[in-house]
C-alpha cells in the first residue's frame, strides 16, 4: 500500500472548514467522510436530505499567484468522482480551497461548484516532486480561478 500524507492537521483543517461552511450557509451540514474516500464531505440541508459531495484543499500559496501559474490543480480522479456523482445524483460538487491572503497574515476561503462534466478544464499533472514518490504524481485538471467565489 503507498503511503498517505495527511496528518492530524489536515483533519483538523477539514473539521474548521466544515464549521465555517455550516455557519457561512446556515441549514447546511456536512459528513466528513471516512479517510480513503474519493472526497472529504457529504454536504445536507436541515432536512437532512444531501445537496452536494465536497472536497477541500489548502495550499500556501494566493488567489494571484495561482492565476498567474493558469489555475487550481485538483486530481483528475478526485474531480471524475466529484462530476460522476453529479452525474449520478444530479446533485453538485463543491471544491473548496483555502489560500493564503494577498493582503494580511491569513487565509481566505473560496468554492468552485461542478454540477456536471461540461465544464471546459484542461489536463496537467500534479504532484510533489521533492519526495521521491513516484505514486504521488497524477493528472489533474486546472481549474481558472474566475471559476472560484470567495467565501465570507
Amino acid at each position: 500500500m503507498r503511503p498517505t500524507y495527511e496528518t492530524h492537521s489536515h483533519w483538523q483543517n477539514q473539521e474548521s472548514v466544515r464549521r465555517r461552511i455550516s455557519e457561512k450557509f446556515g441549514g447546511i451540514d456536512a459528513f466528513m467522510t471516512p479517510k480513503y474516500y474519493p472526497w472529504d464531505y457529504l454536504f445536507f440541508d436541515d432536512r437532512g436530505h444531501a445537496v452536494a459531495c465536497g472536497e477541500y484543499k489548502r495550499r500556501h500559496v494566493s488567489y494571484s499567484q495561482l492565476e498567474e501559474w493558469g489555475g487550481f490543480r485538483l486530481s483528475y480522479q478526485k474531480y471524475e468522482s466529484g462530476i460522476r456523482f453529479c452525474d449520478h445524483t444530479g446533485l453538485s460538487f463543491w471544491l473548496y480551497i483555502e489560500l493564503n491572503s494577498d493582503i494580511e497574515d491569513s487565509t481566505e476561503l473560496y468554492r468552485c461548484v461542478f454540477s456536471n462534466r461540461n465544464e471546459n478544464v484542461k489536463i496537467g499533472i500534479i504532484g510533489r516532486f521533492d519526495r521521491n514518490d513516484p505514486q504521488d504524481k497524477e493528472p489533474c485538471v486546472i481549474i481558472p480561478m474566475n471559476k472560484f467565489t470567495r467565501i465570507e
